[in-house]
């Protein structure tokens, strides 16, 4: 029989396994027997124990996961309010810059002469999007 993976269900389930093993471990039941009887592995019975031993009942209370909102990013919230601001009223050749539309490109040296902040054009990408500034394809003419 296949072992239950905890990641893989939902919170509802995994809060109830948790309690399950839990209460097995204040019987004194060994770590192999509650895995064999859950059908979970054993490592995840250890790390069970382990969190409920550190932190009590608070173990069952699901944590956030992944960066919080604009955690780690290479510009500010002002620096990427003036940035949008600036692509919204000029072109790239009002700034001196050699580019006729904004790009990817554009943008990156944009950041890098006013702020001196390197991006990829792969993270610039996610920043416009983040904005809400999708590329705009040219219509084709019909001949």
């Amino acid at each position: 029989m296949e072992k239950i993976n905890l990641t893989k269900v939902s919170e509802e389930t995994r809060k109830v396994i948790k309690k399950q093993v839990i209460n097995l471990l204040k019987k004194k039941i060994k770590h192999q027997e509650i895995a064999d009887t859950l059908d979970i592995s054993l490592q995840a019975v250890r790390r069970i124990s382990s969190v409920y031993k550190k932190e009590g009942a608070d173990c069952l209370k699901e944590k956030k996961r992944g960066r919080k909102f604009g955690e780690k990013r290479q510009l500010s919230p002002e620096q990427e309010k003036e940035i949008q601001r600036i692509i919204i009223d000029k072109c790239p050749d009002q700034l001196k810059l050699n580019f006729m539309l904004w790009t990817r490109a554009a943008v990156c040296r944009l950041v890098m002469d006013k702020y001196g902040i390197s991006i990829t054009q792969r993270n610039m990408s996610e920043y416009l999007k983040r904005w809400g500034m999708t590329c705009q394809r040219p219509t084709k003419s019909k001949r």
